[in-house]
């Protein structure tokens, strides 16, 4: 039984639509002298001539249209596995794309577990409220993690846990004594607050307008994690998820007073493309974080 490779298959397929031997090694990437031989050690491996040499543009024999036809399924089927590995290999490769507070709070343990169930490489991404939306939409991420407003077409929306907004406070502040705070409490104080881009400030800045009270920020971090140190540090209250803010709370010399209006309370969206079309590590990745809501 004759093995054939794909390497010769390639060759006699190169010769046959390219009509000439310079054009199919140039296609092949080897030297017409190259080629020429492979070509004869083929032949002898079939024992019979497959290319009529006399004249211009070369053709096969008989047996070599014979053996063109199996050559050209083969190759055929070769591309075909190859894209199957390929869909396969990105099948295990997952990326994320959500705010770095949210990351660690929800994609660190949720990726834990994931690890656990499958070898996967990951890739985190930092964004903001749009970004996060676009990057899902337009495949750069596999998942987006959010809070809040979950509509925009072609994507879907599952909610996976609730979480409020607080007050993290210095011990020796005012306010440290209050088992719960309105927004027109803190409306008295000086704040450190989130960058202008980030979506905490816009949503604080729309409930302030709407109780007529204004924020009074005298710092800007752009994330939760560094409002925490500067707390901890400067002796300024900031408004931070409940959830990132006792972990803080425990760190450093401060309190979490939850923000009693009913608007503080809000829920967090996993954004995905079509269900159909996900990976099983993104599909994996959602039934991890979707569990988790059992139990927050």
């Amino acid at each position: 039984m004759k093995n054939y490779t794909v390497e010769e298959f390639q060759l006699l397929v190169a010769i046959t639509e390219e009509h000439s031997f310079s054009s199919a090694a140039s296609r092949l990437s080897i030297d017409n002298s190259v080629l020429s031989k492979k070509l004869n050690k083929l032949e002898e491996k079939a024992g019979t001539k497959l290319v009529h040499r006399p004249g211009r543009p070369y053709r096969l024999t008989h047996a070599g249209e014979r053996l063109l036809t199996t050559a050209k399924k083969v190759l055929e089927l070769t591309e075909m596995a190859n894209r199957d590995i390929e869909a396969m290999r990105h099948q295990h490769h997952l990326t994320i794309i959500s705010n770095p507070s949210i990351a660690i709070i929800d994609v660190a343990p949720a990726l834990k577990i994931l690890r656990e169930q499958l070898d996967v490489s990951v890739k985190l991404i930092d964004g903001n409220f749009s970004e996060i939306k676009s990057a899902v939409l337009t495949g750069k991420a596999d998942i987006g993690l959010l809070t809040e407003n979950p509509h925009h077409d072609g994507l879907r929306f599952f909610d996976y846990r609730s979480d409020r907004l607080c007050l993290l406070c210095p011990i020796s502040h005012d306010l440290s004594w209050r088992e719960s705070v309105k927004l027109k409490d803190i409306g008295e104080y000086e704040l450190i607050g989130a960058s202008a881009a980030r979506q905490i400030n816009q949503f604080l800045e729309i409930k302030a307008a709407d109780a007529k009270v204004t924020l009074k920020y005298v710092m800007e971090a752009d994330n939760f994690d560094l409002q925490a140190h500067l707390v901890n540090q400067c002796g300024i209250p900031a408004i931070m998820l409940e959830s990132l803010a006792r972990q803080w709370a425990k760190a450093f010399n401060i309190r979490a007073i939850p923000i009693s209006e009913k608007w503080a309370t809000g829920k967090f969206f996993a954004c995905v493309p079509d269900i159909s079309t996900l990976s099983p590590a993104t599909t994996s990745l959602l039934e991890i974080l979707c569990a988790r809501k059992k139990f927050t």
